[in-house]
């Protein structure tokens, strides 16, 4: 059986025609019939819009360059498009245990590169990111920003939650709380240090 499996960017949904073709969803929201021995053998991928979407990538400019530039490499706010779609999407891909498995999805708005183009590239800048502000939200306009290496790596943070005599909070801000430093944290949670214990104050040897 091959319910609920991803192929490409179908995920298929229930067996029609005798089994010989499954009732397929496209990332795309759009619904088909699709021969079983398509899907395997990779022979269809999408509705339709995957091939629209790179013949628009080929020939559609937008102030910075085309999806795909002129030495051929995709510009780099169509690749985090790519990589948000599959994170949310695509069971298949390793990073889809920290998103879509999570519950974490692309809002109907970004399901069209268009859109996620004129909302985003206006900010974009080389060597950024897309990041959530709230890592535990979806990808929407409101909800996303361009991040540096350093502000990603800050946000997974903000997802370790710890007790505290003051209650409970982030890593990070249990360090602003204690004055402690962040790696100080890290590395006393890594061993396994909570509560008090966690965030108790450093020790200074005696001179």
């Amino acid at each position: 059986m091959i319910a609920g499996q991803t192929f490409h960017r179908w995920t298929t949904l229930r067996p029609t025609n005798g089994g010989k073709q499954w009732l397929c969803c496209c990332d795309c929201g759009a619904q088909k019939a699709v021969w079983v021995g398509h899907l395997l053998q990779g022979n269809s991928k999408s509705c339709g819009c995957l091939v629209s979407e790179v013949t628009s990538a080929r020939n559609t400019t937008h102030g910075m360059g085309s999806k795909v530039g002129h030495n051929g490499a995709q510009h780099p706010v169509y690749t985090a498009w790519l990589r948000m779609r599959a994170f949310c999407f695509n069971p298949n891909n390793p990073s889809y245990k920290n998103y879509g498995a999570r519950g974490i999805k692309v809002c109907r708005r970004w399901l069209k590169f268009s859109n996620f183009r004129d909302d985003m590239l206006p900010t974009w800048q080389t060597g950024l990111s897309i990041g959530r502000k709230n890592n535990d939200g979806n990808y929407t306009p409101r909800n996303c920003r361009w991040e540096t290496n350093d502000q990603q790596a800050a946000n997974k943070q903000n997802t370790v939650r710890v007790k505290t005599p003051k209650g409970k909070m982030t890593l990070m801000a249990a360090a602003e709380a204690y004055g402690i430093r962040l790696d100080t944290l890290r590395m006393r949670h890594w061993r396994g240090d909570r509560g008090a214990r966690l965030v108790r104050p450093l020790t200074i040897p005696l001179e």
